[in-house]
């Protein structure tokens, strides 16, 4: 008998396939989150998580330039690679100074970075541009936007810093360079793509995915960072629930969003984008907020209790709910979802403002609700299989 033969699988036939360097673009994802989160546990405070929100922006602002690149420029040269470890080095520096005042890097050096890495974007797409001609419109219009965004954050270097958040000019200089950046490719690359058929969705669902399990990934990361350096786990209820909410939110993710992939429409993209944000700041901040509770034994009474809240999993939930109502699944798949949500921001509101010292109990709940929806979500699925 002949042996059975693998056969190359081509382009053609399934997209663009994920690259290895792809990958490793992601790790300065896994740095930056774990590094925010990290600093999240330490101060639960409304300004750190500001600041975790705007750095999870930037993040995703600049993976979003950089996949784009991949998907519509397909290879993997030495000038491309160069760029991105360009950029890289740029995102980790940015990460430990931005918004954060004497306990990181001086702002100036953020902003000075973040001009490095859109000034590397902008070289990136005018040399794919070069090199493709058919979407080479994609290169003529991230370039200049990229090399004016990279000004405006240089502009940033030399703006004084004031107090508060909405009433200082680094703020606005740091909103202002991210539109710059992100907009002309969600609002004008994105609406000439997806008309003419020209994004891979395969590619770009499954770099999504492969994002999210590292952000999920980072749970682990925060826990071992937390107990580090202690003797014994002060908390192991909520070290073994920690575990299982990160298998909730994986199990309700790849069983609900990834089969459904990625919508056909402009509009409907940028909203799956902008969902992917919240799920993902969610995923963040509860892991962040399990791994300081895991620190504080029952007969303890937490110093920032009305922070450890179930907030985060009103995020991740909400995230949930809107990424399966756009892809259209029926009623039924995504009705629970949608009780969990209202009960999550009930508990948020009682645990902000009602009895915050009871937040914490009211976070086991909240993860208990998650690990049911999940319960829930996966039975369908079951009952298919064994069909």
């Amino acid at each position: 008998m002949k042996p059975p033969v693998l056969r190359a699988v081509t382009n053609d036939e399934h997209g663009v396939r994920v690259s290895w360097f792809e990958l490793f673009y992601d790790l300065v994802v896994v740095a930056s989150v774990s590094h925010g989160s990290h600093l999240y546990g330490e101060h639960p405070t409304w300004t750190m998580g500001t600041w975790l929100a705007a750095s999870l922006v930037m993040l995703m602002t600049f993976w979003m330039l950089t996949i784009v690149s991949h998907n519509l420029y397909p290879g993997d040269g030495i000038l491309r690679r160069f760029l991105i470890i360009v950029q890289m080095v740029a995102l980790v520096v940015a990460s430990l100074s931005l918004g954060r005042g004497d306990e990181g890097l001086p702002d100036s050096i953020g902003f000075a970075a973040l001009a490095i890495a859109f000034v590397s974007i902008a070289l990136l797409y005018w040399s794919c541009g070069r090199k493709f001609e058919v979407p080479s419109s994609a290169a003529r219009v991230i370039t200049p936007s990229c090399f004016l965004a990279a000004a405006v954050m240089l502009a940033g270097v030399f703006v004084p810093t004031n107090g508060g958040v909405l009433s200082n000019p680094i703020t606005w200089v740091f909103a202002i360079g991210m539109l710059c950046g992100i907009v002309p490719l969600l609002f004008m690359v994105l609406n000439h793509r997806t008309t003419f058929a020209q994004i891979n969705a395969e590619h770009l669902s499954e770099r999504m995915g492969q994002l999210v399990l590292i952000v999920l990934g980072e749970s682990f990361v925060s826990l071992i960072f937390s107990l580090s350096g202690v003797s014994r786990i002060p908390n192991p209820l909520y070290f073994i629930v920690d575990f299982i909410v990160v298998l909730s939110i994986w199990t309700q993710y790849f069983t609900g969003v990834v089969p459904a992939g990625v919508p056909a429409t402009a509009a409907r993209v940028r909203l799956w984008l902008l969902l992917h944000v919240i799920f993902i700041f969610g995923a963040i901040a509860t892991a962040g907020g399990f791994a300081a509770l895991t620190l504080i034994p029952f007969g303890e009474a937490p110093t920032s209790q009305s922070f450890w809240t179930p907030l985060p999993l009103f995020y991740v939930m909400f995230g949930l709910l809107g990424l399966s109502i756009l892809s259209r699944r029926p009623r039924s798949a995504w009705l629970s979802e949608a009780i969990i949500v209202l009960l999550l921001a009930a508990l948020s509101v009682l645990a902000l403002w009602v009895i915050p010292d009871q937040a914490r109990w009211l976070t086991l709940v909240g993860a208990a609700l998650v690990i049911v929806d999940a319960a829930i979500s996966v039975a369908p699925v079951r009952r298919r299989v064994f069909a």
